[in-house]
C-alpha cells in the first residue's frame, strides 16, 4: 500500500508479480508496476471529507484492504483497530 508518491517510487519497484498493490488514487503508477494488479481508490479523500481527518488515512487504508482480501468479519477488524489506537480517538477512527 502506498499513500505517497515517494512512497511507491521508493518500494513499489521491487513488488512480488503476484501481489496486489493498493494505492491512492492521486499516485501516478509506475511502469514496473506492469503486470501486477493494482487497484487505485481515494483512500486519502474519504480521510478527509468522510471523517475529516487526513491522518485518519492509515485505518481508512486498513478497511479497504480487509474488503479487498477478506480477511477478517468487520466487528474483528473494528476490535483489532481498536488495541491500536489511542485511547480516547474510537470514534474518530
Amino acid at each position: 500500500m502506498a499513500l505517497t508518491q515517494k512512497a511507491l517510487e521508493a518500494y513499489g519497484k521491487t513488488l512480488p508479480e503476484d501481489c496486489l498493490v493498493l494505492i491512492d488514487e492521486s499516485l501516478t503508477e509506475l511502469p514496473e508496476l506492469a503486470g501486477r494488479k493494482v487497484v487505485k481508490l481515494p483512500i486519502l479523500r474519504t480521510a478527509v471529507e468522510k471523517v475529516g481527518k487526513a491522518m485518519c488515512a492509515n485505518i481508512v487504508a486498513v478497511g479497504a484492504i480487509n474488503k479487498l482480501l477478506g480477511l477478517v468479519n468487520n466487528d474483528d477488524l473494528k476490535e483489532a483497530v481498536f488495541m491500536h489506537i489511542p485511547k480516547g480517538t474510537e470514534e474518530l477512527n
